[in-house]
């Protein structure tokens, strides 16, 4: 079903979203693999409305990008083309609606999953000349629909002259995947299923910075030793990470990228993986995690990245160091920038460091 965003003070508006996607499978093109809960509990959705021929209204970078464990925000912007001289009355133009619609991609076919778009602060139409989505908070919320999979969305937006604000059509789409490995693992059986001991973690403080004349410019995550630049080569063992300034910036690399990136101290060293946090930056940005803390208070999807060039205070991020194991979480370790000091070429951070018991 559809529904549009229709009064300004209406100061959340949640728009329920059908959708499109009736593209038949090109030759040669794969399948979709199967999506978890999908169409055999959905029903098909009805097409979305086609542009039309002749529209003055251009939609730039519509995008879908997500910003915590169970959030997408909806970017791009909408613009009235006044160039556009096939436009008779393109000088009378001004956006009248716009309705988004939401569902499942599954082998060409768009399936309903009840999802909605929400958007924080609707505009009041008609509008003249542009609209940005991100200023409109427009997003959805991943854990409102039980399937994973491809997710679509796709935006139509009418526009026209004021006695006809649903004369021309402009239609945009976009897709997500929704990782069933991350969001819809099968519970186990309690009968044949034993829950595993819950791993305790504990918290220390470290300071860094970039400089190399003074202070401390890495670290050991398993012992929390902190090393200046002149102890790089005889700390080279034990260094997972490196506060590094490149650019106006301080970033914290894996003591194998450092080493390849000017450090040659650490050449070869170990190899750092860093990944982004959900859990406790949607719930402990600029606090520490209440203890007791577990192992399982800390939500990622991967833990893939050599470097971290966002450090702001508040944030988290968890790492594996060159030790992990999966089953015991030996040389597994979060962390949040408790406190940053920049200065015009360095940068200082304490982090609070969590590591297992």
């Amino acid at each position: 079903m559809n529904t549009s965003i229709m009064n300004a003070s209406k100061m959340l508006l949640l728009m329920t979203l059908s959708s499109l996607f009736l593209m038949a499978c090109e030759s040669g093109k794969t399948v979709d693999p199967p999506a978890i809960g999908s169409s055999s509990s959905h029903t098909p959705m009805s097409s979305t409305p086609v542009a039309t021929k002749e529209t003055p209204v251009r939609i730039h970078s519509f995008s879908a990008n997500q910003s915590t464990a169970t959030k997408i925000n909806l970017g791009g912007s909408i613009l009235i083309d006044y160039t556009d001289t096939s436009v008779t009355d393109i000088d009378s133009v001004s956006i009248g609606n716009i309705e988004f619609q939401v569902g499942l991609l599954e082998n060409g076919q768009g399936y309903n999953i009840g999802a909605n778009v929400e958007v924080l602060f609707p505009p009041q139409f008609p509008v003249e000349r542009a609209i940005n989505l991100t200023e409109l908070g427009a997003s959805v919320d991943i854990s409102a629909f039980d399937v994973c999979g491809e997710i679509f969305v796709d935006i139509v937006v009418y526009s026209g002259p004021v006695e006809n604000t649903s004369k021309y059509r402009s239609v945009e789409k976009v897709t997500f995947f929704k990782d069933p490995n991350v969001y819809c693992k099968e519970p186990e059986s309690s009968s044949s299923s034993v829950e595993a001991p819950k791993i305790e973690m504990e918290s220390y403080q470290a300071t860094l910075t970039t400089s190399k004349t003074s202070g401390h410019v890495a670290i050991s995550f398993e012992t929390g030793q902190v090393f200046t630049y002149s102890e790089l080569a005889t700390g080279k063992d034990l260094i997972d990470a490196v506060l590094v300034w490149e650019n106006g910036f301080g970033i914290l690399k894996s003591a194998r990228t450092a080493g390849m990136d000017g450090y040659t101290a650490l050449t070869g060293g170990r190899d750092t993986k860093f990944g982004e946090e959900y859990n406790a930056n949607d719930n402990y940005s600029g606090s520490n995690v209440p203890p007791p803390v577990y192992a399982d208070v800390f939500t990622y999807k991967s833990v893939e990245m050599t470097e971290v060039d966002y450090l702001s205070f508040g944030t988290y991020y968890v790492v594996q160091t060159a030790d992990y194991n999966s089953e015991t979480q030996k040389g597994f370790f979060a962390f949040m920038i408790a406190a940053e000091q920049k200065g015009r070429n360095d940068l200082q951070l304490i982090l609070t460091v969590y590591k297992v018991k």
